[in-house]
């Protein structure tokens, strides 16, 4: 997604996600889910407090991460690689790419369980092919997501919320 371009969701499939999202955390036992697009853009979120300023840098690496590994994925020939899981000693992280360019994140610590995760993110990303194919196939009112284009002096601006 070039610089500029920003998916904006309606209302309803905003609230949709949420519940997506919430569903997952609490029968996967994870810590936070986020869906994400791989130009960086959060979509929707649940279980990081937006109060510790961390969340965007969390997004914006994971971004960085997913796209950097995409490229590792195309130098070994491998068209891309889908999921990705990264352990730590207090908390992991898996993330995948449900449907293009829709990035899923969680964040799980030892109560979560790696092959449970897996498979309910198996089962969101059915969910959200879903509500993409409803949506887009006009059996929803409202559209899915519009994509707006702004200049790069907008895009700007808007990035550092001032006005000029």
């Amino acid at each position: 997604m070039p610089l500029g371009e920003r998916i904006i969701l309606s209302e309803e499939i905003s609230d949709k996600l949420n519940s997506f999202l919430k569903d997952f955390n609490e029968s996967s036992l994870t810590r936070a889910a986020l869906l994400i697009t791989k130009g960086g853009q959060l979509l929707n979120q649940r279980g990081i407090s937006t109060k510790s300023g961390r969340l965007f840098s969390i997004v914006s690496l994971v971004s960085g991460i997913f796209s950097s590994t995409q490229k590792l994925s195309m130098l070994i020939g491998e068209l891309e690689f889908k999921n990705f899981f990264q352990e730590g000693k207090r908390y992991s992280m898996y993330y995948s790419l449900l449907v293009e360019p829709f990035v899923f994140v969680t964040i799980f610590d030892e109560k979560a369980l790696l092959g449970d995760i897996q498979l309910k993110v198996e089962e969101l990303e059915k969910k959200i092919k879903k509500l993409l194919i409803t949506t887009i196939g006009g059996e929803v009112g409202s559209p899915f997501f519009t994509l707006t284009s702004l200049t790069a002096e907008e895009a700007f601006i808007d990035l550092f919320d001032f006005n000029v």
